[in-house]
């Protein structure tokens, strides 16, 4: 699902430089915003992993945590697998190299824009060893380092997007944790974000039964 849609001008983020050439703006069309639903366990055979990461004593660095914990009220289909990684650099990118062919990474993403704006980055698996390589720090996560490090142990989707916002900030070096006003109040426009991709991913509506809601 590679399309030729222009990169905003906007300075760069978590590894990504929009002069590189590796990301690209995706727009994806709007899906009707259904009720709360609930996650089905993960089966054999997914192709689509959505992957949040964070670090929840680091303000605004949680929103992919956020998201996903969002998203676990929601049912997919089987070939949809959701999954908090957190800041486990090495989990995420084993995970990675299991077969998928399409992976999406949600995460706070500095890019010089106004606080709880999102980003839809399409990027190019072909182009990631152009960046430079940097040392995986386990008590961290950036998306371009662990997508590195999955291409160095082996095949990685070919198909990967980054969901990223813009955080109001990211905590002082004593930890903070909550999200910021801003980036709480972009969390469902993200879930939503996600449910319309995954719905172009799989190339057909999801189930019926995704739009009725269920008790957790």
């Amino acid at each position: 699902m590679s399309r030729p849609i222009k990169e905003k001008p906007t300075s760069g983020s978590a590894g990504v430089s929009p002069a590189s050439g590796i990301a690209r703006e995706l727009r994806t069309r709007r899906r009707d915003a259904g009720a709360p639903q609930v996650l089905r366990p993960a089966r054999p055979g997914a192709t689509v992993l959505v992957a949040g990461i964070g670090n929840i004593f680091f303000g605004d660095d949680a929103f992919g945590i956020e998201v996903i914990r969002c998203l676990s009220r929601h049912q997919f289909p089987s070939q949809v697998r959701v999954a908090d990684f957190g800041i486990s650099s090495y989990a995420l990118a084993y995970a990675l190299t299991d077969g998928y062919e399409t992976a999406v990474l949600v995460d706070a993403v500095p890019r010089g824009g106004k606080p709880g704006t999102l980003y839809l980055l399409e990027l190019d698996p072909n182009e990631l060893g152009q960046l430079p390589a940097t040392m995986v720090n386990p008590h961290s996560m950036n998306p371009v380092q662990v997508l590195q490090l999955a291409q160095s142990l082996g095949h990685i989707p070919r198909r990967l997007y980054l969901l990223g916002c813009e955080p109001g900030g990211l905590g002082s070096e004593e930890g903070h944790m909550g999200l910021s006003e801003q980036v709480r109040a972009a969390v469902p426009g993200a879930v939503e974000k996600i449910l319309s991709l995954v719905t172009e991913l799989l190339d057909d509506d999801l189930p019926e039964s995704c739009s009725r809601a269920q008790a957790r």
